[in-house]
C-alpha cells in the first residue's frame, strides 16, 4: 500500500472520531437543557398563575402543573389571568 493512502485513511478515521465526540457532547448538552425546559413548562408561577381549588371568572384553569404536587387533591388548578 502507498504511504500517502495509509496516512489519508488514518486522517479520515481521526476526523470521524473527533466528529463523533463533538456529536456526543452536543447531544448531552441538549438533553440536559431539554429536561429543565420541561420542568419550567409545568410550573404554575412561570405561567403567571396561582394554585387554587377553583378559578375565579376571568381566569383560565391549567391542569397537570406543579399545583397538584401535594397529592391531596386540593388546589389542583393553576389559575392564570385571561388577557382581554
Amino acid at each position: 500500500m502507498d504511504k500517502k493512502a495509509v496516512e489519508l485513511s488514518i486522517n479520515i478515521i481521526i476526523l470521524i472520531v473527533i466528529g463523533l465526540i463533538i456529536l456526543i457532547v452536543v447531544s448531552v448538552m441538549f438533553a440536559s437543557q431539554a429536561g429543565n425546559y420541561g420542568k419550567a413548562l409545568n410550573d404554575c408561577k412561570s405561567k403567571g398563575g396561582t394554585c387554587a381549588s377553583k378559578c375565579d371568572p376571568g381566569f383560565a384553569a391549567f391542569l397537570n402543573t406543579n399545583c397538584n404536587a401535594d397529592g391531596k387533591g386540593t388546589n389542583d388548578l393553576c389559575c392564570v389571568p385571561v388577557l382581554t
